[in-house]
């Protein structure tokens, strides 16, 4: 028979529709607090909305813990730069100290000089200062 598929799915949302007591009451006993199935169509936009927010900020955040990374590595170079000139700057001074002699009872005043080292020093603070104001201005555009 041509129609007899149409029977058989008749038949099966019959009996879906008619439900037994018991079956009625198990569905009332579903708690409240489920998520919908279904989101009301004038409420879809605004789910999409929320979602690509949070994908955007989430992607900021991304962004942020990047530089927040680089920054810390500049720092740690920063400092390993520093110990390294305090470093060299002690040896510098120990031997001169060690090759100067100095007699006794004359009151002897060092000459402030700015060295080779210190320059290179600065230069390079400097250079780490214009990348330190480089990453806060990032850091402002992502904000």
């Amino acid at each position: 028979m041509i129609f007899s598929g149409k029977r058989d799915d008749m038949h099966e949302i019959k009996r879906n529709i008619m439900m037994d007591d018991e079956e009625i009451a198990q569905l009332q006993d579903v708690p409240v607090n489920t998520a919908p199935l279904f989101v009301k169509i004038e409420r879809y936009q605004d789910v999409i909305t929320h979602v690509n927010d949070m994908r955007t900020f989430i992607s900021g955040l991304k962004h942020i813990f990047t530089l927040m990374s680089e920054i810390e590595n500049i720092r740690t170079d920063t400092l390993k730069i520093m110990r390294a000139s305090v470093q060299r700057l002690e040896r510098s001074v120990s031997e001169l100290d060690s090759m100067m002699l100095r007699p006794g009872g004359v009151p002897f005043t060092e000459p402030v000089r700015q060295g080779k080292e210190l320059g290179n020093v600065e230069d390079a603070l400097l250079e780490l200062q214009k990348q330190l104001s480089d990453l806060r201005r990032e850091l402002q555009d992502v904000r």
